[in-house]
């Protein structure tokens, strides 16, 4: 059947009529319904929140317009249902309402803009990262990071871009949040971390973020060793403690070479990095630190010495570490012993039970209690009859763990059923 060209326009206005009937019936059943947002009763408000969000696109006009409301729960609930509705019409006026004198109005039109989800929500979002009220802030860095792959260019922009260097901090860690580490991420970072004349929060922000990419970037690495020398002690700081984290190899040479650093903090975190990193190359270098003069120093290469995992190759500094002169390096040298659980550090902790700070003797008895070798008895018994009251009841305590017997601090007792039953 053939339709006329006259026919076929008649048709088109009777279509284009009934859509505009349609509409305009539910742009007043929108209408009534905004009339019942400023209902006293809170049920009819909760239903028309309701009726507006599954009404669409005929109510984002009317909602546009409530924005400005006087009453802010009306405008409160606008902005939620635009956020329902998800239409891009209404990212301008969300955007303004971000500026609303009520801290509800602006948290639920920040949560709007992200359930609309467009790359021109996060402009708006950054801007709400600086938003006098905390969960505002919140809300914003939690909608930001949600949004992903969609955030991460605007974000890499805004960072270039922007002069307040808190916005940028909060930038980062944002990215870092999100977690996507592509070539532009990466780029500005990098950059970031490499320009000295950058702020230095910032700095240290991105050298912490810029790690959490380390395992998958070589440039990335090549970055946080480079700035292993830098200038700034508190960027360097951050690059040795997160190239520890992410068990970089590559960065013992470095590392080694901070270990005569003058700063005794750096000497300390390059201990503490490569007890991290875990690499055989890395015993020798600890047992050269328990020769450092700082107390400290020497306290993490014993702490470090104790996350590696050869252990026959550790023993021997561990032993060294149970001489030092001083007794907080010696206690810890026999926790760690104690740690390592290997039958062949007995003896040594056994000797470190004649030590002259009851610390050190304490330390030495919780290791041998933990390794449990009944060759340790016959020692804690004589230690039993010398120490003061506090070594006294740890001994008597692990005896008991050891043996299942129970004579509590007599020490003749234990010595006459240790005579008995070894």
């Amino acid at each position: 059947m053939k339709i006329s060209p006259k026919n076929l326009i008649l048709w088109v206005l009777v279509v284009i009529f009934c859509v505009g009937i349609v509409w305009i019936f539910f742009m007043c059943r929108a209408n009534i319904s905004i009339g019942r947002l400023k209902s006293e009763d809170w049920q009819v408000r909760e239903k028309a929140t309701k009726d507006l969000s599954k009404l669409g696109k005929p109510a984002v006009g009317p909602l546009i317009t409530a924005l400005e409301d006087e009453d802010w729960d009306v405008r409160w609930r606008a902005a939620y249902c635009l956020g329902e509705i998800e239409t891009s019409r209404a990212i301008n006026p969300l955007t303004d309402a971000l500026k609303d004198e009520d801290r509800r109005v602006r948290y639920r039109a920040v949560e709007a803009l992200e359930k609309i989800g467009d790359s021109y929500c996060i402009e708006p979002l950054v801007n709400a990262l600086k938003d006098e009220d905390t969960y505002v802030r919140g809300k914003a860095e939690e909608s930001l990071v949600q949004m992903k792959k969609t955030a991460v260019a605007p974000l890499v922009s805004v960072l270039k871009e922007k002069d307040d260097n808190s916005l940028r901090i909060k930038i980062v860690e944002i990215l870092g949040k999100i977690g996507i580490w592509d070539s532009r991420v990466i780029d500005v970072l990098i950059d970031i971390v490499l320009e000295e004349e950058q702020d230095e929060a910032l700095r240290v922000k991105s050298v912490e973020i810029l790690g959490r990419t380390g395992i998958l970037d070589t440039r990335a690495v090549n970055t946080l060793v480079v700035v292993l020398s830098d200038e700034d002690k508190l960027v360097q700081k951050e690059a040795i403690k997160v190239l520890g984290k992410i068990s970089s190899r590559h960065a013992v040479e470095p590392l080694a070479v901070l270990l005569k650093d003058k700063d005794a903090d750096i000497r300390c975190d390059a201990v503490e990095a490569l007890g991290d990193i875990g690499d055989i190359e890395a015993v020798e270098l600890l047992t050269g630190a328990l020769e450092d003069e700082n107390r400290r120093v020497r306290y993490r290469a014993v702490e470090a010495l104790g996350k590696l995992n050869d252990i026959q190759q550790v023993i021997a500094p561990l032993s060294y570490a149970l001489k030092d002169k001083d007794m907080y390096v010696r206690a810890k040298a026999a926790e760690v012993l104690g740690n390592i659980g290997n039958k062949q550090v007995v003896t040594l902790l056994i000797s470190a039970l004649e030590d002259e700070e009851s610390f050190v003797r304490m330390a030495a008895i919780e290791s041998l209690g933990n390794i449990g070798d009944v060759r340790a008895v016959g020692p804690l018994i004589t230690v039993l009859r010398t120490g003061d009251l506090d070594v006294q009841l740890k001994v008597a305590d692990v005896l008991r763990t050891m043996t299942g017997k129970d004579f509590g601090r007599d020490s003749q007792n234990w010595q006459k059923w240790w005579q008995q039953n070894r």
